[in-house]
Protein backbone atom coordinates (compact mmCIF):
# COMPACT_ATOMS: atom_id res chain seq x y z
CA UNK A 1 0.00 0.00 0.00
CA UNK A 2 1.40 3.29 -1.25
CA UNK A 3 0.98 6.69 0.67
CA UNK A 4 -0.82 7.98 -2.86
CA UNK A 5 -2.78 4.72 -2.70
CA UNK A 6 -6.73 6.72 -2.28
CA UNK A 7 -7.42 3.37 -0.57
CA UNK A 8 -4.77 3.13 1.98
CA UNK A 9 -6.05 6.24 4.71
CA UNK A 10 -10.04 4.78 3.71
CA UNK A 11 -10.80 8.32 1.84
CA UNK A 12 -12.60 8.37 -1.30
CA UNK A 13 -10.92 10.54 -3.93
CA UNK A 14 -11.48 13.60 -4.79
CA UNK A 15 -12.97 14.79 -8.47
CA UNK A 16 -10.26 17.21 -8.63
CA UNK A 17 -8.35 18.78 -11.85
CA UNK A 18 -5.51 17.17 -12.42
CA UNK A 19 -3.81 20.22 -13.35
CA UNK A 20 -5.54 22.98 -11.81
CA UNK A 21 -5.43 21.18 -7.89
CA UNK A 22 -2.90 19.18 -7.45
CA UNK A 23 -1.50 20.90 -5.09
CA UNK A 24 -4.43 21.44 -2.49
CA UNK A 25 -4.59 17.09 -2.52
CA UNK A 26 -1.50 17.00 -1.65
CA UNK A 27 -1.50 19.15 1.55
CA UNK A 28 -4.79 16.94 3.20
CA UNK A 29 -2.79 13.48 1.98
CA UNK A 30 0.02 15.26 4.85
CA UNK A 31 -2.44 16.14 7.11
CA UNK A 32 -4.14 13.06 7.56
CA UNK A 33 -1.07 11.84 7.84
CA UNK A 34 -0.09 13.56 10.31
CA UNK A 35 -3.30 13.57 12.70
CA UNK A 36 -3.23 9.56 11.87
CA UNK A 37 0.41 9.70 13.99
CA UNK A 38 -0.34 11.83 16.51
CA UNK A 39 -2.99 9.28 17.19
CA UNK A 40 -1.10 6.95 17.25
CA UNK A 41 1.80 8.03 19.52
CA UNK A 42 -1.47 8.67 22.03
CA UNK A 43 -2.43 5.43 21.64
CA UNK A 44 1.09 3.96 22.28
CA UNK A 45 1.68 5.98 25.22
CA UNK A 46 -1.97 4.66 26.57
CA UNK A 47 -0.86 1.18 26.00
CA UNK A 48 2.67 1.21 27.83
CA UNK A 49 1.37 3.24 30.65
CA UNK A 50 -1.36 0.19 30.70
CA UNK A 51 1.09 -2.68 30.27
CA UNK A 52 3.48 -0.66 33.16
CA UNK A 53 0.83 -0.40 35.69
CA UNK A 54 -0.06 -4.44 35.01
CA UNK A 55 3.36 -5.16 35.03
CA UNK A 56 3.90 -3.63 38.59
CA UNK A 57 0.62 -5.30 39.25
CA UNK A 58 1.85 -8.36 38.74
CA UNK A 59 5.20 -7.85 40.55
CA UNK A 60 3.29 -7.19 43.64
CA UNK A 61 0.99 -10.05 43.52
CA UNK A 62 3.90 -12.21 42.83
CA UNK A 63 5.83 -11.26 45.95
CA UNK A 64 2.58 -11.45 47.79
CA UNK A 65 2.68 -15.04 46.74
CA UNK A 66 5.80 -15.60 47.55
CA UNK A 67 5.35 -14.00 50.99
CA UNK A 68 2.17 -16.19 51.81
CA UNK A 69 4.06 -18.88 50.34
CA UNK A 70 6.64 -18.76 52.79
CA UNK A 71 4.10 -18.30 55.42
CA UNK A 72 2.45 -21.38 54.42
CA UNK A 73 5.07 -23.12 56.42
CA UNK A 74 4.44 -21.62 60.19
CA UNK A 75 3.56 -24.73 62.40
CA UNK A 76 2.31 -24.07 66.21
CA UNK A 77 3.23 -26.87 68.48
CA UNK A 78 1.14 -26.54 70.97
CA UNK A 79 2.43 -27.26 74.98
CA UNK A 80 1.39 -30.93 75.11
CA UNK A 81 3.09 -31.84 71.78
CA UNK A 82 6.07 -32.35 69.92
CA UNK A 83 7.26 -32.12 66.93
CA UNK A 84 9.42 -33.34 64.05
CA UNK A 85 10.25 -31.44 61.05
CA UNK A 86 10.85 -33.38 57.49
CA UNK A 87 12.46 -32.38 54.72
CA UNK A 88 11.69 -34.16 51.90
CA UNK A 89 10.71 -37.00 53.54
CA UNK A 90 14.24 -36.81 55.77
CA UNK A 91 13.68 -36.12 59.48
CA UNK A 92 16.23 -32.74 60.30
CA UNK A 93 14.60 -31.91 63.35
CA UNK A 94 13.73 -34.44 65.67
CA UNK A 95 12.40 -32.37 68.91
CA UNK A 96 10.42 -29.22 67.77
CA UNK A 97 9.73 -27.58 70.85
CA UNK A 98 6.06 -26.00 71.84
CA UNK A 99 5.43 -22.57 69.75
CA UNK A 100 5.44 -21.31 66.38
CA UNK A 101 7.93 -23.00 64.11
CA UNK A 102 8.62 -21.58 60.20
CA UNK A 103 9.43 -24.89 57.98
CA UNK A 104 11.35 -24.24 54.82
CA UNK A 105 10.61 -25.40 52.20
CA UNK A 106 6.72 -25.37 53.03
CA UNK A 107 4.80 -28.31 52.87
CA UNK A 108 4.66 -30.79 50.79
CA UNK A 109 8.61 -30.30 50.11
CA UNK A 110 8.68 -29.76 54.13
CA UNK A 111 6.59 -30.45 57.32
CA UNK A 112 6.16 -30.55 60.82
CA UNK A 113 4.76 -33.64 62.20
CA UNK A 114 3.21 -33.12 65.57
CA UNK A 115 3.39 -35.70 68.26
CA UNK A 116 0.52 -35.50 71.74
CA UNK A 117 3.15 -36.53 74.37
CA UNK A 118 0.66 -36.50 77.03
CA UNK A 119 -0.36 -39.99 79.07
CA UNK A 120 -3.21 -42.38 77.20
CA UNK A 121 -5.08 -44.95 78.83
CA UNK A 122 -6.05 -48.52 77.53
CA UNK A 123 -8.18 -50.72 79.36
CA UNK A 124 -8.70 -54.31 78.43
CA UNK A 125 -12.00 -55.27 79.46
CA UNK A 126 -12.90 -57.33 76.70
CA UNK A 127 -9.49 -59.37 75.48
CA UNK A 128 -9.38 -62.02 78.77
CA UNK A 129 -13.02 -61.24 80.45
CA UNK A 130 -16.31 -63.38 79.67
CA UNK A 131 -18.68 -61.57 77.14
CA UNK A 132 -20.61 -58.59 79.46
CA UNK A 133 -23.41 -55.79 78.60
CA UNK A 134 -21.89 -51.98 79.37
CA UNK A 135 -23.71 -51.94 82.02
CA UNK A 136 -22.61 -55.24 83.22
CA UNK A 137 -18.80 -53.63 82.73
CA UNK A 138 -19.89 -51.08 85.89
CA UNK A 139 -20.58 -53.61 88.01
CA UNK A 140 -18.53 -55.25 90.47
CA UNK A 141 -17.53 -58.86 89.48
CA UNK A 142 -19.00 -60.11 92.58
CA UNK A 143 -22.65 -58.53 91.50
CA UNK A 144 -22.34 -60.59 87.98
CA UNK A 145 -24.57 -63.46 87.90
CA UNK A 146 -22.73 -67.07 88.01
CA UNK A 147 -23.15 -69.29 84.94
CA UNK A 148 -23.92 -73.02 84.57
CA UNK A 149 -22.63 -73.50 80.85
CA UNK A 150 -19.46 -73.69 79.34
CA UNK A 151 -16.97 -70.95 78.56
CA UNK A 152 -17.96 -69.32 74.40
CA UNK A 153 -14.51 -69.50 72.77
CA UNK A 154 -16.21 -67.39 70.24
CA UNK A 155 -17.38 -64.43 72.73
CA UNK A 156 -15.46 -65.34 76.08
CA UNK A 157 -11.76 -64.40 76.29
CA UNK A 158 -9.41 -66.10 78.99
CA UNK A 159 -5.74 -66.91 80.24
CA UNK A 160 -4.52 -70.42 80.62
CA UNK A 161 -2.46 -70.78 83.81
CA UNK A 162 0.35 -72.96 84.41
CA UNK A 163 -1.62 -75.62 85.87
CA UNK A 164 -3.96 -75.81 83.14
CA UNK A 165 -6.86 -73.19 85.13
CA UNK A 166 -8.95 -70.46 83.12
CA UNK A 167 -8.89 -66.78 84.64
CA UNK A 168 -10.43 -63.75 83.94
CA UNK A 169 -8.30 -60.58 83.87
CA UNK A 170 -8.74 -57.23 83.10
CA UNK A 171 -6.00 -54.86 82.33
CA UNK A 172 -5.64 -51.20 83.00
CA UNK A 173 -2.48 -49.80 81.05
CA UNK A 174 -0.90 -45.92 80.96
CA UNK A 175 1.39 -45.06 78.24
CA UNK A 176 3.11 -41.94 76.54
CA UNK A 177 5.20 -41.28 73.35
CA UNK A 178 8.25 -41.14 74.79
CA UNK A 179 10.75 -41.26 71.29
CA UNK A 180 8.97 -39.16 69.02
CA UNK A 181 11.25 -39.32 66.30
CA UNK A 182 11.21 -43.19 66.78
CA UNK A 183 7.29 -43.09 66.71
CA UNK A 184 7.22 -40.84 63.58
CA UNK A 185 8.92 -43.24 61.85
CA UNK A 186 7.56 -46.69 62.40
CA UNK A 187 3.76 -45.79 63.76
CA UNK A 188 0.55 -44.58 62.75
CA UNK A 189 -1.59 -42.56 65.21
CA UNK A 190 -4.47 -44.15 64.13
CA UNK A 191 -2.82 -47.86 65.32
CA UNK A 192 -1.15 -46.87 68.45
CA UNK A 193 -3.84 -48.97 70.41
CA UNK A 194 -3.90 -51.74 68.71
CA UNK A 195 0.27 -52.34 68.86
CA UNK A 196 -0.12 -51.47 72.43
CA UNK A 197 -3.28 -53.78 73.34
CA UNK A 198 -1.35 -56.47 71.04
CA UNK A 199 1.38 -55.85 73.14
CA UNK A 200 -0.01 -56.27 76.49
CA UNK A 201 -2.15 -58.77 75.26
CA UNK A 202 1.07 -61.46 73.85
CA UNK A 203 2.79 -60.77 77.60
CA UNK A 204 -0.34 -61.69 79.74
CA UNK A 205 -0.41 -64.36 78.01
CA UNK A 206 2.64 -65.47 78.52
CA UNK A 207 2.78 -64.74 82.50
CA UNK A 208 -0.59 -66.31 82.66
CA UNK A 209 1.12 -69.23 80.85
CA UNK A 210 4.53 -69.33 83.85
CA UNK A 211 2.14 -68.50 87.15
CA UNK A 212 -0.07 -71.25 88.95
CA UNK A 213 -3.61 -70.23 88.97
CA UNK A 214 -3.54 -69.81 92.74
CA UNK A 215 -0.95 -67.33 92.86
CA UNK A 216 -2.59 -65.44 90.00
CA UNK A 217 -6.03 -65.07 91.81
CA UNK A 218 -4.13 -63.94 95.00
CA UNK A 219 -1.78 -61.53 93.47
CA UNK A 220 -4.39 -59.98 91.30
CA UNK A 221 -6.63 -59.58 94.59
CA UNK A 222 -3.57 -58.03 96.38
CA UNK A 223 -2.95 -55.86 93.74
CA UNK A 224 -6.72 -55.01 93.90
CA UNK A 225 -6.41 -53.92 97.02
CA UNK A 226 -3.64 -52.24 96.60
CA UNK A 227 -4.88 -49.57 94.52
CA UNK A 228 -5.05 -48.00 98.31
CA UNK A 229 -1.44 -48.39 98.89
CA UNK A 230 -1.09 -52.33 99.36
CA UNK A 231 1.80 -52.73 97.30
CA UNK A 232 3.24 -53.69 93.39
CA UNK A 233 1.59 -56.70 92.07
CA UNK A 234 4.47 -58.70 90.09
CA UNK A 235 2.12 -60.19 87.78
CA UNK A 236 1.39 -56.56 86.46
CA UNK A 237 4.94 -55.31 86.44
CA UNK A 238 6.07 -58.67 84.83
CA UNK A 239 3.72 -57.87 81.99
CA UNK A 240 4.39 -54.14 81.95
CA UNK A 241 8.47 -55.55 81.44
CA UNK A 242 7.73 -57.90 78.74
CA UNK A 243 4.87 -55.72 76.68
CA UNK A 244 7.86 -52.57 76.53
CA UNK A 245 10.42 -55.16 75.63
CA UNK A 246 8.16 -55.91 72.35
CA UNK A 247 7.55 -52.31 71.75
CA UNK A 248 11.17 -51.56 72.10
CA UNK A 249 11.64 -54.22 70.23
CA UNK A 250 9.47 -52.34 66.76
CA UNK A 251 11.21 -49.07 67.47
CA UNK A 252 8.03 -47.44 68.32
CA UNK A 253 9.30 -45.15 70.65
CA UNK A 254 6.32 -45.99 73.27
CA UNK A 255 6.44 -46.34 77.28
CA UNK A 256 4.61 -48.25 78.96
CA UNK A 257 4.05 -45.65 82.70
CA UNK A 258 2.36 -48.52 84.07
CA UNK A 259 0.28 -51.73 83.55
CA UNK A 260 -2.41 -52.80 86.51
CA UNK A 261 -4.45 -55.97 87.01
CA UNK A 262 -7.40 -54.44 87.80
CA UNK A 263 -9.64 -57.02 88.01
CA UNK A 264 -8.97 -60.97 88.23
CA UNK A 265 -11.58 -63.56 88.76
CA UNK A 266 -11.65 -67.41 87.96
CA UNK A 267 -14.60 -68.59 85.35
CA UNK A 268 -18.34 -67.68 86.52
CA UNK A 269 -19.10 -71.55 86.80
CA UNK A 270 -16.18 -72.09 89.68
CA UNK A 271 -16.22 -68.61 91.11
CA UNK A 272 -18.07 -70.29 94.49
CA UNK A 273 -15.36 -72.58 95.08
CA UNK A 274 -12.54 -69.94 94.29
CA UNK A 275 -14.29 -67.15 96.81
CA UNK A 276 -14.77 -70.04 99.55
CA UNK A 277 -11.05 -70.78 99.20
CA UNK A 278 -9.92 -67.08 98.94
CA UNK A 279 -11.80 -66.27 102.18
CA UNK A 280 -10.23 -69.67 104.01
CA UNK A 281 -6.66 -68.20 102.90
CA UNK A 282 -7.66 -64.73 104.01
CA UNK A 283 -8.69 -65.97 107.31
CA UNK A 284 -5.53 -67.89 107.89
CA UNK A 285 -3.65 -65.12 106.68
CA UNK A 286 -5.62 -62.90 109.70
CA UNK A 287 -4.93 -65.51 111.96
CA UNK A 288 -1.20 -65.40 111.24
CA UNK A 289 -1.11 -62.09 111.10
CA UNK A 290 -2.46 -61.24 115.14
CA UNK A 291 -0.69 -64.19 116.05
CA UNK A 292 2.34 -62.70 115.20
CA UNK A 293 1.02 -59.29 116.52
CA UNK A 294 0.09 -61.56 119.88
CA UNK A 295 3.64 -62.96 119.57
CA UNK A 296 6.13 -59.26 119.73
CA UNK A 297 3.70 -58.24 122.19
CA UNK A 298 4.24 -61.12 124.31
CA UNK A 299 7.76 -61.10 123.69
CA UNK A 300 7.82 -57.15 124.37
CA UNK A 301 5.99 -57.70 127.68
CA UNK A 302 8.52 -60.43 128.63
CA UNK A 303 11.54 -59.37 127.97
CA UNK A 304 11.06 -55.85 126.40
CA UNK A 305 14.23 -54.63 124.13
CA UNK A 306 16.12 -58.02 125.51
CA UNK A 307 13.29 -60.59 123.54
CA UNK A 308 15.36 -60.71 120.42
CA UNK A 309 18.86 -61.87 121.50
CA UNK A 310 17.07 -63.89 124.29
CA UNK A 311 14.99 -65.81 122.05
CA UNK A 312 18.20 -66.36 119.56
CA UNK A 313 20.16 -67.79 122.39
CA UNK A 314 17.30 -69.79 123.42
CA UNK A 315 17.30 -71.12 120.12
CA UNK A 316 20.88 -71.66 120.16
CA UNK A 317 20.56 -73.47 123.49
CA UNK A 318 18.33 -76.00 121.94
CA UNK A 319 20.71 -76.75 118.82
CA UNK A 320 23.42 -77.14 121.04
CA UNK A 321 21.82 -79.79 123.12
CA UNK A 322 20.70 -81.53 120.07
CA UNK A 323 23.93 -81.43 118.54
CA UNK A 324 26.26 -81.95 121.22
CA UNK A 325 24.22 -82.80 124.47
CA UNK A 326 24.71 -80.39 127.74
CA UNK A 327 27.59 -79.96 127.76
CA UNK A 328 28.24 -78.23 124.54
CA UNK A 329 24.72 -75.76 125.67
CA UNK A 330 26.88 -74.55 128.55
CA UNK A 331 28.49 -71.49 127.33
CA UNK A 332 25.37 -70.66 125.59
CA UNK A 333 23.85 -71.24 129.17
CA UNK A 334 26.36 -68.69 130.64
CA UNK A 335 25.50 -66.16 128.04
CA UNK A 336 21.56 -66.55 128.96
CA UNK A 337 22.25 -66.45 132.66
CA UNK A 338 24.61 -63.23 131.93
CA UNK A 339 21.85 -61.20 129.76
CA UNK A 340 19.20 -62.22 132.53
CA UNK A 341 21.65 -60.74 134.76
CA UNK A 342 21.58 -57.23 133.96
CA UNK A 343 25.02 -57.11 132.31
CA UNK A 344 24.44 -55.31 129.56
CA UNK A 345 26.57 -52.22 129.08
CA UNK A 346 25.20 -48.84 128.84
CA UNK A 347 25.49 -48.54 125.20
CA UNK A 348 23.33 -51.08 125.21
CA UNK A 349 25.25 -52.85 122.25
CA UNK A 350 26.10 -56.47 123.10
CA UNK A 351 27.70 -59.07 120.93
CA UNK A 352 26.43 -62.78 121.93
CA UNK A 353 26.67 -65.56 119.93
CA UNK A 354 28.63 -64.27 116.84
CA UNK A 355 25.66 -61.34 116.56
CA UNK A 356 25.52 -57.89 117.51
CA UNK A 357 22.45 -56.17 118.92
CA UNK A 358 22.13 -52.38 119.81
CA UNK A 359 19.59 -51.15 122.39
CA UNK A 360 19.37 -54.07 124.17
CA UNK A 361 18.34 -54.06 127.94
CA UNK A 362 16.39 -56.11 130.20
CA UNK A 363 12.78 -54.95 130.74
CA UNK A 364 9.31 -56.83 131.32
CA UNK A 365 8.13 -59.59 133.67
CA UNK A 366 11.81 -60.90 133.31
CA UNK A 367 13.51 -57.81 134.88
CA UNK A 368 10.56 -57.94 138.03
CA UNK A 369 10.81 -62.20 137.90
CA UNK A 370 14.99 -61.57 138.70
CA UNK A 371 13.97 -58.51 140.61
CA UNK A 372 11.82 -61.18 142.60
CA UNK A 373 14.41 -63.43 142.59
CA UNK A 374 17.48 -61.40 143.62
CA UNK A 375 14.98 -60.37 147.00
CA UNK A 376 13.45 -64.27 147.53
CA UNK A 377 17.59 -65.10 147.21
CA UNK A 378 18.42 -62.30 149.65
CA UNK A 379 15.89 -63.11 151.83
CA UNK A 380 16.32 -67.16 151.83
CA UNK A 381 20.05 -66.57 152.69
CA UNK A 382 19.60 -64.33 155.92
CA UNK A 383 17.04 -66.91 156.76
CA UNK A 384 19.08 -70.13 156.13
CA UNK A 385 21.93 -67.64 158.42
CA UNK A 386 19.63 -66.86 161.20
CA UNK A 387 18.31 -70.89 161.59
CA UNK A 388 22.58 -71.71 161.45
CA UNK A 389 22.58 -69.31 163.84
CA UNK A 390 19.70 -70.85 165.87
CA UNK A 391 21.15 -74.29 165.36
CA UNK A 392 24.35 -73.63 166.69
CA UNK A 393 23.04 -72.26 169.91
CA UNK A 394 20.70 -75.08 170.52
CA UNK A 395 23.52 -76.99 169.82
CA UNK A 396 25.83 -75.36 172.26
CA UNK A 397 22.42 -76.02 174.66
CA UNK A 398 22.21 -79.78 174.04
CA UNK A 399 25.58 -80.61 174.45
CA UNK A 400 25.57 -78.67 178.31
CA UNK A 401 22.01 -79.95 179.71
CA UNK A 402 20.40 -82.32 176.31
CA UNK A 403 17.37 -83.41 178.81
CA UNK A 404 16.39 -79.71 179.42
CA UNK A 405 16.67 -78.46 175.79
CA UNK A 406 14.70 -81.63 174.77
CA UNK A 407 11.74 -80.91 177.34
CA UNK A 408 11.60 -77.63 176.28
CA UNK A 409 11.14 -78.68 172.43
CA UNK A 410 9.01 -80.71 173.31
CA UNK A 411 6.47 -78.45 175.65
CA UNK A 412 7.00 -75.66 172.69
CA UNK A 413 5.53 -78.11 169.79
CA UNK A 414 3.12 -78.57 172.19
CA UNK A 415 1.85 -75.38 172.30
CA UNK A 416 2.27 -74.73 168.82
CA UNK A 417 -0.02 -77.60 168.11
CA UNK A 418 -2.52 -76.45 170.77
CA UNK A 419 -2.06 -72.76 169.65
CA UNK A 420 -3.82 -73.69 166.02
CA UNK A 421 -7.76 -72.99 166.06
CA UNK A 422 -9.07 -76.33 164.71
CA UNK A 423 -6.96 -78.18 167.37
CA UNK A 424 -9.36 -80.84 169.89
CA UNK A 425 -8.16 -82.26 172.76
CA UNK A 426 -9.05 -85.36 174.78
CA UNK A 427 -7.68 -86.88 177.81
CA UNK A 428 -7.79 -90.39 179.13
CA UNK A 429 -7.40 -91.93 182.12
CA UNK A 430 -3.42 -93.41 182.75
CA UNK A 431 -5.62 -97.01 183.99
CA UNK A 432 -7.91 -97.16 181.02
CA UNK A 433 -6.20 -100.13 178.41
CA UNK A 434 -8.49 -99.66 176.14
CA UNK A 435 -10.87 -96.66 175.02
CA UNK A 436 -13.25 -96.08 171.88
CA UNK A 437 -14.85 -92.75 171.57
CA UNK A 438 -17.25 -92.05 168.54
CA UNK A 439 -17.71 -88.51 167.92
CA UNK A 440 -19.05 -86.41 165.25
CA UNK A 441 -16.78 -83.25 163.79
CA UNK A 442 -17.40 -79.81 165.93
CA UNK A 443 -18.95 -77.39 162.75
CA UNK A 444 -17.50 -74.50 164.53
CA UNK A 445 -14.12 -75.75 163.74
CA UNK A 446 -14.98 -77.59 160.30
CA UNK A 447 -16.36 -74.32 159.46
CA UNK A 448 -13.24 -72.11 160.42
CA UNK A 449 -10.72 -74.76 158.35
CA UNK A 450 -13.15 -74.25 155.47
CA UNK A 451 -12.40 -70.59 155.89
CA UNK A 452 -9.17 -70.87 156.08
CA UNK A 453 -9.10 -73.06 152.80
CA UNK A 454 -10.54 -70.49 150.92
CA UNK A 455 -8.46 -67.40 152.47
CA UNK A 456 -5.47 -69.15 151.03
CA UNK A 457 -6.68 -69.56 147.68
CA UNK A 458 -7.53 -66.56 147.52
CA UNK A 459 -4.42 -64.91 148.68
CA UNK A 460 -2.73 -67.57 146.01
CA UNK A 461 -5.21 -66.15 142.99
CA UNK A 462 -4.05 -62.80 143.82
CA UNK A 463 -0.47 -63.51 143.76
CA UNK A 464 -0.98 -64.88 140.35
CA UNK A 465 -2.84 -61.66 138.82
CA UNK A 466 -0.19 -59.53 140.28
CA UNK A 467 2.51 -61.87 138.34
CA UNK A 468 0.46 -61.52 134.88
CA UNK A 469 -0.17 -57.41 135.68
Amino acid sequence: MSPTDPDSFGFEEMPVEETRRAASLVLREQDARQQRAASMAVANQSLQDALGITYRLIQVVMVLLIVLFALSGLRQVAENERGVMVRFGTIVNPNVEPGFTLVFPPPPMGEILKVPTGAESLVLDDSFFFQRTPEQKLLPVSDLPTGSSSLRPTLDGSLITADGNLVHAEFAVRYRRDDIAAFVSTMHEDTVDDFVRTAVEASAIRVAAETPVDDFIRRGVADEAGASGAGIDPIASRVRLLAQERLDAMNSGIRLDSVVLAVVVPPRQTRREFEQVTRVVAEAARKRQEAESFRATRLNEVAGPAARPLLDLVNDYGDALAAGGPSSGEPILDEIFSLLSGEVPATGVVELGGRTYEGVAIAGEIAQTMSEARNARSVLVSDSQRKAEAFRAMLDQVRANPRLVITRVWADALDSMLDVGNAQVFRFPRDTSEVEITINADPDIARGMQAERQRRLLEANSRSQGLRN
